[in-house]
């Protein structure tokens, strides 16, 4: 089946104030009717590790080119969040927020990958100066689960990011 989702995600912060309330909107068009073969879902597979080592080993520009060739041989394979890592450490947060907005819906191979996507979204909108729909973004996932100590400890780190040390630390105590 071929779709394409229409996600919402919050403006840049460099914008002007009175745009920021009109969220825009990211087309991503997913074919699912030709899922990848088993070789080119290896071969994606391959290709994230050797991006994920490339990003580890701070080497950018070879992590995003593994990383996009991952994504593009099989969009589930968790490649765009790597991408978006790759966009945080440059400092390109509008398109770190776009592709880990898009790599927390898309359906990955890996359970991981959803939630991992999800703390770095949240995280690269507080380190974007969204701290407030950062904020909102992981106070909604703690509401649906209180006891997720990961929740919390990205919480505490927004907080701490916003200079607020007292939520920061409430939060982080009751991560642990």
């Amino acid at each position: 089946v071929s779709t394409t989702h229409i996600y919402r995600v919050p403006l840049a912060a460099n914008l002007p104030a009175d745009s920021l309330a009109k969220p825009r909107e990211i087309r991503v068009p997913i074919n699912f009717s030709h899922p990848p073969s088993e070789a080119d879902a290896a071969t994606a597979d391959r290709l994230c590790g050797e991006g994920y080592d490339a990003l580890d080993g701070g080497e950018l520009d070879a992590a995003r080119r593994k990383l996009e060739e991952a994504y593009n041989l099989d969009p589930r394979s968790g490649a765009k969040t790597g991408i978006g890592m790759v966009l945080l450490r440059e400092k390109k947060f509008d398109e770190a927020i776009e592709a880990l907005c898009i790599a927390k819906v898309i359906p990955s191979r890996s359970p991981a990958n959803r939630f991992v996507a999800f703390h770095l979204h949240s995280l690269a909108l507080a380190m974007g100066g969204q701290v407030n729909e950062s904020k909102a973004m992981l106070l909604g996932g703690v509401r649906r689960d209180i006891q997720d100590g990961r929740l919390l400890g990205s919480l505490g780190i927004v907080y701490a990011e916003a200079g607020d040390a007292g939520k920061a630390y409430i939060a982080l105590t009751m991560a642990v």
